[in-house]
């Protein structure tokens, strides 16, 4: 486990609650393509792959971070938890994972 990678993981983390807590417009919020959210959550895994290696663990933490910022929001009256909002963070995942094993593939056949 890299300990500098892990520190920046769970900065970034903790960057990511905080935006899910802020107050926003209706108008942002919504059933649609969220760039921030796929964004935020394929960093997030990114730093994870660098923290704790590219295996399973690194899969099953990014995975089961992406229901946790709409969990919180259930207990902010202002904020409003979204499956939608879920499933951006799962392709910011999706993303991120499918990006590093082409570079890995790549490295390798280099």
């Amino acid at each position: 486990m890299n300990a500098g990678w892990l520190t920046l993981a769970l900065v970034w983390l903790s960057l990511i609650l905080l935006a899910s807590v802020v107050p926003v417009s209706a108008r942002i919020s919504g059933e649609t393509l969220d760039v921030g959210h796929v964004f935020s959550y394929a960093v997030l895994t990114f730093l994870w792959v660098k923290a704790i290696g590219f295996n399973h663990r690194s899969l099953a933490v990014s995975i089961a971070l992406t229901p946790l910022t709409e969990t919180i929001q259930l207990f902010t009256p202002w904020r409003h938890p979204s499956l939608f909002d879920v499933g951006n963070n799962l392709l910011g995942v999706s993303i991120s994972l499918a990006l590093l094993f082409a570079f890995r593939h790549m490295k390798k056949t280099s």
